[in-house]
């Protein structure tokens, strides 16, 4: 079970595709946990435990060497956590959109659009 940092009340999502997009990635094995933040207006919160994707690193960080021309040396904390941070967000939004492609909108500064079309077009939602 994902351990949250901060007080979170853990809750069944009401929408059947976030349901089903949390159910599918924590059968692959991915840590999720969907709730209220217990903080001055319960925002809803999704957290993702990034830790338990570190398994597809090295693939992720090929695809995005190969999709993308972008290195992520060996041993870089920072550079791992963010390249798995951003596979895991492409892997929900792929399933969530592919469930109900009107509940995702996307939005990009226009520096970052050729990259996220590129990576978007061949990440896979399989993990």
């Amino acid at each position: 079970m994902l351990q949250a940092a901060v007080e979170v009340e853990a809750l069944t999502p009401t929408n059947p595709q976030l349901a089903a997009t949390i159910e599918s990635m924590e059968a692959r094995g991915i840590g999720i946990l969907y709730g209220r933040w217990l903080i001055e207006g319960a925002p809803r919160v999704l957290l993702i435990d990034t830790k338990t994707a570190y398994r597809f690193l090295d693939e992720w960080k090929a695809d995005l060497w190969n999709t993308a021309g972008i290195p992520s040396p060996p041993g870089d904390d920072e550079t791992n956590e963010a390249v798995v941070f951003g596979y895991l967000v492409a892997w929900f939004l792929g399933e969530v959109s592919n469930l109900s492609p009107q509940l995702v909108k996307l939005t990009f500064h226009s520096s970052l659009r050729t990259k996220r079309t590129k990576l978007s077009s061949h990440t896979s939602t399989n993990g």
